[in-house]
């Protein structure tokens, strides 16, 4: 044997026995309990790097009925799971500790080798024991994953892991065992409770996605607004969400921020219809000045046919400039020639010029299309009819 696996050999035993915590009675790390000790150990590790569980557990086995070292019990245990010998695991520790087990060690090999021998009662009885004393969450998971796919009890899994993380925080371990569990069981709310307590801890872009997905297939706008603004994040998704819900105000202002701050032009013309959306007053004479001066912005650098169309409705509905706001509108109808709500601009157009007949012929047209059922198109057709029957 080289000179190198040697020293290699050497150092793995120091490390082992620093590793160890429980020793034979009156027994320092590196002292030996018999004179071959450091040879069947290095026998033993040798056979763990050729992954050889059956040598090892053989050479363990020496080095523990020799030393009565626990360490050795405990390693010779472990390639006896690997070797799936849980019938011997459990007649070695019953050995081993004559029937009163205290060490937690050894009754988490005992858990493990009753749940390889499907007795999951008395595994979660032996877990349930160990975390007990620990409060390991590792133990808890395992536990978790017993009462939910093993023993069917989804309610009694979700409450522990739920209790575990109220007292002792949400680690990722637990988070992502909750989701899962609470995903399993289809239980959306859960989910959502889990992943906001994960972005709290860490916010995370991929969590923040995940929650935003949760309260958009909800429809739960509201708590998604608190969410992105408590956090700062996602400002295009919160402009969208100010607009779904009407929040006039905070869109204009938020759309404003963002055009500053990123020069985009379509920016600056949601800003302009946000700020005439939210005006109390929408004749206000300066109002109307800044929403046209954006549009006009807008439409001059950027082909819209929404921004374009808002801009002509504006000029016409406030008789600001009929015949202008029309030229826009018919801009817009040569991309969309059979839009309801630019061919209901153009037919406000007529009516605000008195041009009725020709303003109805349009509106009829407008009614048939999908959109015509708009309040603002049914309020444009009543009043473009009364304007006919005055008339007549």
């Amino acid at each position: 044997m080289s000179k190198i696996v040697y020293t290699l050999i050497a150092l793995m035993v120091v490390v082992f026995f620093n590793a160890c915590s429980t020793l034979h009675a009156g027994m320092t790390p590196n002292q030996k309990s018999f004179v071959a000790e450091d040879a069947y150990i290095m026998y033993a590790l040798r056979a763990e790097e050729l992954k050889d569980s059956k040598s090892a557990l053989h050479f363990f086995d020496i080095l523990y009925k020799k030393s009565g070292k626990k360490e050795y019990l405990y390693r010779a245990l472990s390639h006896q799971i690997a070797l799936k010998e849980y019938h011997k695991v459990l007649q070695r520790i019953k050995e081993a500790t004559q029937g009163s087990l205290e060490d937690l060690e050894l009754i988490r090999f005992k858990a493990i080798a009753l749940y390889q021998l499907k007795k999951y009662k008395l595994a979660l009885k032996e877990f349930a024991f160990i975390y007990g004393k620990t409060y390991d969450e590792k133990i808890l998971d395992k536990m978790s994953v017993i009462l939910f796919v093993n023993l069917h009890q989804q309610a009694q899994a979700i409450a522990k892991l739920e209790t575990h993380s109220r007292i002792r925080g949400c680690s990722e371990l637990i988070c992502k065992r909750l989701i899962g569990l609470y995903a399993s069981a289809q239980n959306l709310d859960g989910i959502l409770s889990t992943y906001l307590r994960m972005y709290e801890k860490k916010n995370d872009e991929a969590i923040a996605k995940k929650i935003i997905e949760i309260y958009g297939y909800q429809k739960a706008y509201q708590p998604m607004i608190a969410f992105l603004e408590k956090y700062k994040i996602e400002p295009e998704t919160l402009l969208e969400l100010y607009s779904v819900t009407k929040n006039y105000t905070k869109a204009y202002k938020l759309a404003a921020k963002l055009y500053k701050k990123s020069g985009n032009i379509n920016y600056l013309g949601q800003s302009a219809v946000f700020e005439y959306e939210s005006a109390d007053k929408k004749s206000d004479a300066k109002v109307l000045q800044n929403v046209v001066q954006k549009l006009e912005t807008v439409v001059s650098k950027e082909q819209n046919p929404l921004y374009e169309n808002y801009l002509g409705y504006v000029l016409i509905d406030h008789e600001i400039d009929v015949k202008k706001g029309m030229q826009h509108i018919e801009n817009v109808l040569r991309v969309k020639p059979d839009s309801a709500y630019y061919l209901d601009s153009l037919a406000w157009g007529y009516y605000k010029l008195d041009q009725c007949q020709q303003a109805k012929k349009i509106i009829d047209r407008v009614v048939t299309l999908k959109g015509g059922d708009d309040p603002e198109v049914l309020k444009h057709v009543k009043m473009i009819n009364q304007c006919i029957k005055g008339k007549n």
